[in-house]
């Protein structure tokens, strides 16, 4: 029974340690974007429209990166929607 408990943590620090890593990437990637934009002044809406996502969605990847450093100031435990919550919009009906 120890075997089994012990294979089931090792499972449980593996789905973390992915749900992590992917939040991490989705992150780079929004910030990345962001940057893409902001340096070839794009329009939100056209990007949005092509992407198949909201323009809300596109302006707030637009804001994070705006902060150069942006992606130093985010923690492990925070996702996209926390960032944009905190962050992005704090104070702020959305």
């Amino acid at each position: 029974m120890n075997l089994q408990l012990s294979i089931l943590e090792e499972i449980k620090d593996l789905i973390t340690e992915g749900e992590f890593a992917a939040r991490d990437i989705l992150i780079q990637t929004y910030y990345k974007v962001g940057r893409i934009i902001i340096e070839n002044n794009l329009e939100t809406q056209r990007v949005a429209n092509y992407i198949g996502r909201s323009e809300r969605s596109v302006q707030y990847m637009v804001k994070f990166a705006q902060d150069t450093k942006a992606l130093d100031k985010v923690s492990k435990e925070e996702s996209w929607s926390s960032i944009i919550r905190n962050k992005l919009t704090a104070g702020k009906e959305h």
